[in-house]
């Protein structure tokens, strides 16, 4: 069994989540061989009751979890800052409502029949509320166009990265406000990237239902669209309204 501590840090931005963080950390706390990861928070919330549940609630994960809590940012900023702290071959960015439904897919993932030395970026399938479970099958595909296209495609929810490699891309750039996640993955030899395929990567359906199917369709084409114009990365395009 791997020793996950020895190999992975994880990364996770956080902003007013209250609970749902929570949510998170149990379920990575019940990874087999997770013991005594370290999982770098790097939170901005503005609420007080947010800031109090992660700072006193996540105690209750200490057994398993080593945790800190950094200053944050927007979710470029918060994943730069923490990406400084990991001294880990791999670092994992997490999104603070990813639910993380199989205890073994981390050992699964780091086997080493899997996870070989030729591989810098992983990332898995997401799966939502069945209403919207459809729009994530559509990144799927678009993930599979954009290796054939040499533009790699990871979600921000989910990207495992050897660290090396990592900072070889120079990192998530923290002016960025928009499709960071995808501006960074892009830069990875495309031979050097893979997609687990598990249906156990879940997360809350909030973006899509704060803003339109069609909005979030609309603005992936443009990333794309716009690969090459790093202007467009640094505005918000209204995502964060």
């Amino acid at each position: 069994m791997v020793r996950l501590s020895e190999k992975l840090t994880i990364v996770i931005p956080s902003k007013d989540e209250k609970w749902i963080i929570l949510d998170c950390l149990e379920l990575i706390s019940q990874q087999i061989g997770i013991e005594g990861t370290r999982v770098i928070i790097a939170d901005s919330s503005e609420i007080y009751f947010s800031q109090y549940i992660l700072k006193n609630f996540s105690k209750r994960f200490k057994s398993k979890l080593n945790i800190d809590i950094i200053r944050g940012g927007l979710p470029s900023e918060a994943r730069l800052f923490g990406s400084r702290c990991v001294t880990t071959p791999f670092v994992l960015f997490l999104d603070a409502d990813i639910c993380l439904l199989d205890n073994k897919l981390l050992q699964n993932i780091f086997d080493e029949k899997f996870l070989t030395e030729d591989i810098d970026l992983l990332t898995t399938n997401i799966t939502t509320d069945s209403k919207y479970d459809l729009y994530y099958r559509v990144f799927d595909f678009i993930q599979k166009i954009s290796l054939k296209i040499n533009s790699p495609f990871a979600v921000g929810s989910f990207q495992l990265w050897r660290l090396e490699a990592y900072w070889n891309t120079g990192g998530f750039v923290p002016t960025q406000k928009f499709a960071e996640d995808y501006w960074l993955s892009k830069q990875v030899n495309p031979k050097a990237f893979k997609v687990f395929n598990t249906n156990k990567v879940w997360t809350y359906p909030r973006r899509f239902k704060k803003k339109s199917k069609l909005y979030m369709i609309k603005m992936l084409i443009k990333s794309y669209l716009n690969r090459n114009n790093p202007s467009f990365f640094d505005k918000d395009h209204d995502y964060w309204k």
